[in-house]
């Protein structure tokens, strides 16, 4: 869901590269200040892990495919700062250099995706588990906050198609919806999985607000890691198909 140069107006790229610029630059004095440097390898493999998939699409119905984000997944382990600093690199490396999304509207890329995505995850996630705090509930907060973090960020770009003026707003944000809550389903699962996983082998890395307890995090490192290679691996299979925002413009709206 990386929405591309041309999409948005030179307006509302203006207006979300500013918000974007001005909550990231405090969300790196942030980090610099709190961030546990205990955590700072488990960030870059994560980001490399968020960046593999990003790169791999299934498909989720007729025509469309979708691909994991991440966002949930950095915002619970990491926490919101932190993982909006690590989602905006990953951005801005994928626009920059693979040009998948555009750099000028890397702004509102990273506003839904960077800074929407991880928050909400967190809040979510967090809700679900203040209402008891078990595995279980674990699990169906990650699930939950994946959900709703795929879901919020393509709304957040459909609402700034229609402020672009490319769009009626309940066709673009009913699709946008519609279709990523088909996503969000994969979202949710894939982010429950790795907190499952996190939750049985090392429970105290799941939270950025937990302790980091004495110990080698190698076996956890190790396996993101043979994660994010065999997903490299796996992209030479990615669905060419279109996916939720690119089938909304082109199939939807009738843009080329």
């Amino acid at each position: 869901m990386h929405i591309p140069d041309g999409m948005l107006s030179p307006t509302v790229s203006l207006v979300t590269n500013v918000v974007s610029a001005g909550t990231i630059g405090y969300g790196v004095s942030w980090v610099k200040r709190y961030f546990d440097q205990k955590r700072i390898v488990l960030m870059a493999v994560l980001g490399a892990l968020i960046f593999a998939f990003q790169m791999l699409n299934f498909p989720v119905g007729p025509g469309t495919s979708g691909h994991f984000m991440g966002s949930a997944l950095a915002g619970i382990m990491l926490g919101p700062w932190v993982a909006a600093v690590l989602m905006t690199a990953v951005l801005a490396i994928q626009a920059f250099v693979l040009h998948d999304g555009g750099v000028v509207a890397l702004g509102a890329n990273v506003l839904n995706i960077a800074i929407i995505g991880p928050f909400l995850g967190y809040a979510l996630y967090r809700a679900v588990v203040s209402t008891k705090e078990t595995r279980a509930m674990r699990l169906t907060g990650a699930f939950v906050g994946g959900w709703v973090a795929t879901i919020t960020p393509a709304l957040g770009a459909g609402l700034q198609i229609w402020a672009s003026g490319k769009a009626n707003f309940a066709v673009v944000m009913g699709s946008m919806g519609f279709w990523h809550a088909i996503i969000g389903v994969a979202e949710g699962a894939i982010t429950a999985a790795f907190i499952g996983y996190l939750l049985a082998v090392r429970p105290d890395l799941v939270e950025s607000t937990n302790p980091v307890e004495k110990g080698t995090m190698r076996g956890v490192l190790i396996t993101l890691s043979v994660v994010a290679i065999i997903v490299f691996a796996l992209t030479v299979f990615t669905s060419e198909l279109p996916d939720g925002l690119e089938y909304v413009w082109e199939h939807v709206l009738g843009y080329e």
